[in-house]
């Protein structure tokens, strides 16, 4: 009887599933970006500006290891208009929404920085988002508070690494993501801050117990029954 235990922990080290990066869809019907040019926020999803690849069904670790073109363009990054010297004094309110394409249980969301373009422009990068999530039930309707509030690091210096961001997202089932763009760095750098912009978006979903692991705990429930009886 009391090997049972360590039965049962070797079988969930065994057979345990791996959490999976999802890449997400722009919805651009339900999205207010003001695009500047083709920086669109499909470039968020496409991996055009990742140094390496990040797919659905590789592991948060690929994603963590992956970094973002940082350089003096804008061509693989989402970025707005310009808007005067502060862009959320009198820009508009950017709202980006993208499916998941069914309701997953939501680990983690991963975030890469703009990528600066004009090179010592980091006031434009993104510095507070507000997630909202919704149900393939409900569809793209978001309720009006934030269900997560996220705080995105900036890359100050050229030249540096523009690595992942990643974020807690408590296991939350959805299908649509809402990202509202609250504020950039204009102010705290030299350069920018009349644009806002992000690089590359993935969502890392809570792992599924593998066939394995549940043909191994419905072996151990019996083992177990038959022990007591």
């Amino acid at each position: 009887m009391k090997k049972c235990p360590l039965v049962l922990c070797s079988l969930l080290a065994a057979g345990g599933a791996q959490a999976a990066i999802v890449v997400p869809t722009y919805v651009a019907g339900s999205s207010t970006p003001n695009t500047f040019s083709t920086s669109s926020p499909q470039q968020m999803v496409n991996g055009a500006g990742l140094l390496s690849p990040v797919e659905n069904g590789d592991s948060l670790a690929t994603a963590l290891s992956a970094n973002h073109v940082y350089d003096g363009g804008f061509d693989t990054s989402w970025v707005t208009n310009a808007s005067g010297s502060d862009y959320f004094i009198a820009g508009t309110i950017p709202v980006l929404v993208f499916d998941l394409g069914a309701d997953i249980a939501i680990a983690d969301l991963v975030f890469w920085q703009y990528e600066n373009n004009g090179g010592g422009t980091p006031g434009n990068h993104a510095k507070t988002l507000e997630i909202r999530f919704s149900t393939e039930a409900n569809g793209l309707s978001f309720g009006g508070a934030s269900d997560l509030d996220i705080n995105m690091q900036s890359v100050p210096d050229l030249g540096g690494t523009n690595s992942a961001q990643d974020f807690s997202a408590g296991g939350v089932t959805a299908r649509y993501i809402q990202v509202t763009v609250t504020d950039n760095y204009a102010g705290d750098f030299a350069g920018g801050g009349d644009r806002v912009g992000l690089g590359e978006f993935r969502v890392n979903e809570v792992p599924e117990p593998s066939s394995s692991t549940l043909l191994g705990l419905g072996v151990f429930g019996l083992l177990l029954r038959r022990k007591r009886d």
